[in-house]
């Protein structure tokens, strides 16, 4: 296979190739990120290139998928609190009054 083939099959822009484009700059973007250049602006530099040839939301998907979930963040789960008495919410009176007691006789007639 000539040079100039191998580049052709690597730009292509074809979903499985896009993954190999990405993963090629994968150093340079995470570089990029540190430097606080937006995926925007990252994803136009690599377009104007050649290097990526996939779409911003392509792009975005591999950002999320390759970096993002290699480093998770663990969220710490907040300290939970007893509330006081002014934190109660206050209860409702039922307005409903029923009672059981009823006379059927009052009810038949």
């Amino acid at each position: 296979m000539k040079l100039y083939e191998e580049i052709e099959m690597f730009n292509s822009g074809k979903p499985k190739r896009l993954k190999v484009q990405f993963l090629a700059r994968k150093a340079d973007i995470i570089e990029a990120l540190g430097q606080g250049n937006t995926r925007m602006e990252i994803w136009e530099v690599l377009k104007h290139q050649g290097s990526f040839t996939g779409n911003y939301s392509s792009f975005c998907f591999y950002v999320s998928t390759q970096i993002n979930n290699q480093s998770p963040k663990v969220k710490k789960p907040k300290p939970m609190s007893t509330p006081t008495k002014a934190e109660e919410p206050a209860k409702q009176k039922n307005r409903f009054n029923w009672t059981p007691n009823y006379d059927p006789k009052k009810l038949t007639g």
